[in-house]
């Protein structure tokens, strides 16, 4: 029977241990180098956040409820809604060009306006370009875009978002004086893989849609220093990629019905707005409403690591991450993560240890105890990335360590075969 169970020298673990925190410590600091953030980072994160893997494991953040967490819709104006209104025909073609009908965005916050008592809401983002009016060079404004900017232009209870996608914009040239109107930015930062982890926190001092319902949400002031945007106290650094991660959690679409994986969001047809209806309890801490495109052929998706998700979806899950988080997403310090690279190092290359021998038998022990222990390694550090993010809030990139263990072990693996290769040979 193969047994990888040995104790090894203690002085030998230690050395191994010292290497593997140490490499740990250069690894923690340069995170946002392209390679580290490529092959660990991202990669470590995307893990975490695997549905089959989270389904697997059981645990209870599958679905996050969050304490003290305002009531957040997604209202997605999707093919119910564009059929409702005529929009779309049978072919689910569209009736209008790339310019969505302001009379009908009108009407939209026209209702809301209606139900905002109702739903206490606080805030809206109107996930729709302003840039310019429907007229021929988009700087006249048309009967509809008339009836837009008039329903906007109202002082209201609750906070209305809209997004600046160039440096002017028609509509919010004539609504900047109004306390009601918050200027918006809405880009996200897309990997070299094509997937988008995590929000741009400003883009020409104008901070990002979910951090802007976050400071609503959370009663606290934007400060945007250089390329640091400042909630309260939480800092979001333009190009962190830790802090401006963003939770992404699949939503269920099955016959009409949306179930998002967030306890606290639910999603909903603008086709069904009338029917919108919560208790007391639910809408205590107010209701924060995204609204968008969400109907086939949209070019407004994003591909996140858990699926491909409208753009007004991907709103709403970086603003229930900043809920979850209480802000920005922090790395387990430093101190602490070292003392526990190098503790569970230590220990593991302390109780496990590898055959030198070049013998066939040694040759599979060997295979099977390094598969072994690496197996084993790799369940310890997920499980306590997993507990980290999900219990504490804090990342602890598993993949590292488990790297560097591997490295650093196949190393000493192979001078210990070596060494035994050149004693065989005296012996001749």
């Amino acid at each position: 029977m193969i047994n990888i169970f040995k104790k090894v020298s203690p002085k030998r673990s230690l050395v191994i241990s010292i290497a593997i925190s140490i490499c740990y410590f250069m690894v923690y600091y340069f995170h946002n180098t392209e390679f580290i953030r490529s092959y660990f980072e991202d990669k470590a994160f995307d893990t975490l956040l695997n549905p089959p893997i989270v389904s697997f494991l059981g645990y209870s953040s599958l679905q996050q409820s969050i304490d003290n967490a305002p009531n957040t819709i997604v209202l997605e104006l999707d093919n119910k809604f564009l059929l409702q209104k005529n929009l779309i025909d049978e072919n689910n073609e569209s009736s209008y060009g790339y310019l969505f009908p302001r009379g009908e965005l009108a009407d939209l916050i026209n209702k809301l306006d209606t139900k905002s008592h109702e739903l206490n809401l606080k805030a809206v983002f109107l996930d729709y370009d302003l840039t310019y009016t429907l007229m021929p060079g988009g700087k006249e404004f048309s009967d509809d875009d008339k009836k837009l900017l008039q329903i906007l232009s109202k002082n209201r209870n609750y906070k209305i978002l809209i997004p600046i996608t160039a440096r002017q914009n028609i509509y919010y040239e004539n609504l900047k004086n109004n306390p009601s109107i918050i200027p918006v930015s809405v880009s996200f930062s897309e990997s070299s893989d094509g997937i988008s982890r995590r929000l741009i926190s400003n883009e020409n001092n104008i901070p990002a849609a979910s951090l802007s319902m976050y400071a609503i949400a959370s009663n606290q002031k934007i400060k945007i220093k250089g390329d640091t945007l400042f909630v309260g106290a939480a800092n979001f650094k333009k190009q962190d990629i830790i802090g401006n991660r963003i939770i992404s959690k699949t939503i269920l679409k099955n016959s009409g019905y949306y179930q998002s994986k967030w306890f606290n969001m639910d999603i909903v047809s603008a086709s069904m707005l009338d029917n919108l209806d919560y208790g007391n309890a639910e809408i205590k801490y107010g209701t924060y409403l995204f609204t968008g495109a969400a109907y086939n052929y949209s070019n407004d998706i994003l591909n996140t690591n858990v699926d491909n998700i409208f753009g007004i979806e991907a709103h709403a899950n970086a603003f229930m991450t900043q809920c979850y988080l209480n802000g920005p997403l922090k790395p387990l310090p430093v101190t602490y993560a070292i003392l526990l690279v190098f503790c569970l190092s230590f220990i593991f290359n302390y109780i496990f240890d590898f055959p030198n021998s070049f013998s066939p038998t040694a040759k599979k022990e060997l295979i099977f105890s390094f598969t072994a222990v690496l197996i084993i390694m790799t369940g310890v550090m997920y499980g306590i990335s997993y507990w980290l993010l999900y219990a504490q809030k804090l990342w602890f990139n598993w993949s590292v360590p488990l790297a560097l263990f591997a490295l650093f072990e196949g190393i000493d693996m192979i001078i210990k075969l070596i060494t035994q290769y050149r004693y065989n040979k005296k012996q001749r």
